[in-house]
């Protein structure tokens, strides 16, 4: 119980991060997804269970803030954090390949686009113009932290 309030401190915080560092900057749609990729590197190596309602906590809390259909960010955090622990590129001790990083967030980003498209039906525009700048955003800063967080643990064990 512990370990879920702290992990909802920090996604609220992030929360405060994200829609205010989106504000200020005004690069509303090229702007990081700072849960998704604390969700992506946590959930990877923790237990499911947990990660998933804290996913599923996060993306309600998401939609009632970015004031969308509600369920659609939870649904895609949710997926999120049950697909990331079986991509456990951990185990080896060296950085993932980004295939595996790939996934989790192609996973979260379809979902928001298949409901966004069945909502609002629009052209391939949003794809291109909204969804794709996204995806490639956080796909690179997942990766980078990835290679970060790898090159620390391994430092940690070399001492």
């Amino acid at each position: 119980m512990f370990r879920f309030l702290k992990s909802m401190l920090i996604i609220f915080f992030l929360l405060f991060l994200q829609t205010e560092g989106a504000r200020l900057t005004g690069l509303y749609y090229l702007f990081p997804d700072f849960i998704l990729l604390y969700l992506i590197l946590n959930s990877r190596s923790r237990n499911r269970i947990q990660w998933m309602l804290t996913g599923f906590s996060a993306g309600l809390v998401q939609d009632l803030v970015a004031g969308s259909l509600v369920g659609t960010w939870a649904l895609a955090k949710t997926l999120v954090c049950f697909i990331s622990p079986e991509l456990n590129i951990d185990d080896n001790n060296e950085s993932g390949s980004i295939v595996k990083l790939i996934i989790p967030v192609a996973v979260h980003f379809a979902v928001l686009f298949i409901v966004n498209n069945m909502l609002l039906p629009a052209s391939s525009m949003l794809f291109l113009e909204v969804f794709l700048p996204i995806f490639l955003v956080n796909t690179s800063i997942v990766f980078l932290l990835d290679i970060v967080v790898n090159l620390y643990k391994t430092r940690q064990e070399a001492f």
